[in-house]
């Protein structure tokens, strides 16, 4: 277990060093990734429809929604602890000429300098590798203007628990469903979504969208089936992400606050 600068405990390799390729070809590449990508850009489409804003992207990785907000007129500050995703965004920026949008920053949001409060937040996969919930939420809503808005999508606890139990592993949930570390990619602090929104709320944050991000498709048994029919995955997976009562086993949820 690792250490910042101000004593936050986060897990050692939850930065990706050396791991960004496989990360792409297991997330990005894959019907998961882009469902993500999907409801992601849907939720936030007016958002990046509108206004110029200035923008912060925690835990950005490659800057998949960093250059599509730039692409738009939007300036983003893409922060990371992994310096090999930020070399990956780095190099997508200057192929798509968008490097006058955007900074880089390669610290953890718990080191970060003191930054003039941002118009939109974006912090997507992020608070499941984090010990300290609860401060890291704190501080997304200190860097927010009053009236600013979060985008924070976190890894639903419940639905890793309903996964294990779907797929019969019936001794891993028995003992805590602790990380094999073998698993570089699965996060070790799953959220409590009851948890999660009442912490939003003492930071000042009012929830005013909530949608599921793979509300089924992890539940798919036949999974050459569902690869061979991506687009119709991804357009039920659409169609299907506003259902609050999928939200509660959906893998991740994606939350849109405003702070007071």
């Amino acid at each position: 277990m690792a250490k910042s600068k101000k004593g936050h405990r986060q897990t050692t390799k939850s930065n990706f060093d050396g791991a960004a390729k496989k990360f792409s070809r297991s997330i990005y590449e894959t019907p998961k990734g882009k469902i993500r990508l999907a409801v992601l850009q849907r939720d936030l489409a007016q958002f990046r429809n509108g206004a110029p804003l200035r923008i912060l992207d925690v835990g950005a990785g490659m800057g998949q929604m960093a250059l599509w907000f730039a692409e738009a007129g939007h300036h983003v500050t893409l922060c990371d602890i992994s310096a090999d995703m930020l070399a990956e965004a780095k190099q997508h920026a200057t192929q798509r000429q968008l490097d006058q949008q955007l900074d880089f920053i390669h610290a953890s949001l718990f080191d970060l300098a003191p930054q003039q409060p941002f118009d939109l937040i974006l912090c997507h996969a992020v608070i499941e590798w984090i010990e300290p919930q609860a401060q890291f939420v704190s501080i997304l809503g200190q860097l927010l203007k009053p009236g600013g808005s979060l985008s924070l999508m976190a890894y639903n606890a419940k639905s890793k628990l309903l996964h294990n139990l779907v797929a019969g592993n019936f001794d891993h949930v028995a003992s805590g469903m602790k990380r094999r570390s073998r698993q570089r990619l699965s996060p070790q602090w799953p959220v409590d979504l009851p948890q999660l929104e009442q912490q939003l709320e003492a930071n000042q944050l009012t929830l005013v969208g909530r949608s599921g991000v793979r509300v089924f498709s992890d539940y798919v048994r036949d999974r050459e089936h569902a690869a061979a029919n991506e687009q119709q995955l991804i357009e039920l997976e659409l169609q299907h992400a506003d259902d609050q009562a999928l939200c509660a086993i959906a893998r991740y949820v994606h939350y849109v606050c405003q702070r007071h």
